[in-house]
């Protein structure tokens, strides 16, 4: 009997090597950039005297004017801060961004001539000063010295003529059978005191931490008139 022929194995037929798919590369959650914490401004400017008389702000010939006192006041009127001129007649304030008035205290023996912003609102006050995006530089005050009062010229006419010697006296005045009751003198008030506290918030807590030297204040009346200094 022939042998049967072996059936050969049929070859396996290799798996393929499939290409891998790669996995995507999840796109990442952007993270929200946060708001930038503003930082503070600066609002700077000097006081200076005015030397040759021309008024002018930046003058190099100006002479600096020290210990000058200034409030920095809010766009509610409110004030929030208080400088004081070093021996350079600069002043300088940090603030938060907005919109300020710098109002200066002025100085005695001296006038007020010139300001960044000119004579619309006083020479004692800037206002409109931007510090919402950046800083504020030229805030100056231009004084000159307080010139004294000059003497009045004479009158030159004459006087007038005196009044002549009555001739004949008046008629005899009629006896009073009462007498008029003298006036009663009313009393003069004692005067009044007036007094507080002048201090510096350091916190922002608009509480007072600290007291400050040298304040100068003016008392007014009720129709706005400087009654002292």
């Amino acid at each position: 009997t022939p042998e049967p022929t072996a059936q050969p194995s049929p070859a396996a037929t290799p798996d393929p090597t499939r290409s891998p798919t790669a996995l995507p590369t999840p796109s990442p959650t952007p993270q929200p950039t946060s708001s930038p914490t503003l930082g503070l401004r600066k609002i700077v400017g000097f006081v200076k005297l005015d030397e040759d008389g021309d008024s002018e702000l930046g003058d190099d010939d100006d002479s600096p004017i020290a210990n000058v006192e200034l409030y920095l006041v809010d766009d509610q009127g409110e004030p929030v801060a208080i400088a004081i001129t070093d021996s350079n007649g600069m002043y300088m304030f940090r603030a938060e961004p907005g919109i300020y008035s710098v109002e200066q205290v002025q100085p005695d023996g001296l006038v007020s001539v010139n300001d960044k912003d000119g004579p619309s609102n006083g020479l004692d006050l800037i206002q409109n000063i931007d510090v919402t995006s950046q800083d504020s530089d030229g805030n100056d005050f231009v004084e000159k010295e307080q010139s004294a009062s000059p003497t009045p010229d004479p009158t030159q006419s004459p006087t007038s003529s005196p009044t002549p010697v009555p001739g004949s006296p008046t008629q005899a005045p009629v006896e009073t059978s009462d007498p008029t009751p003298a006036p009663t003198i009313a009393p003069t008030a004692e005067p009044r005191k007036l007094g507080g506290t002048v201090t510096l918030d350091e916190n922002d807590d608009l509480v007072g931490d600290r007291p400050i030297q040298a304040v100068n204040l003016v008392l007014l009346s009720s129709d706005g008139t400087i009654l002292q200094r």
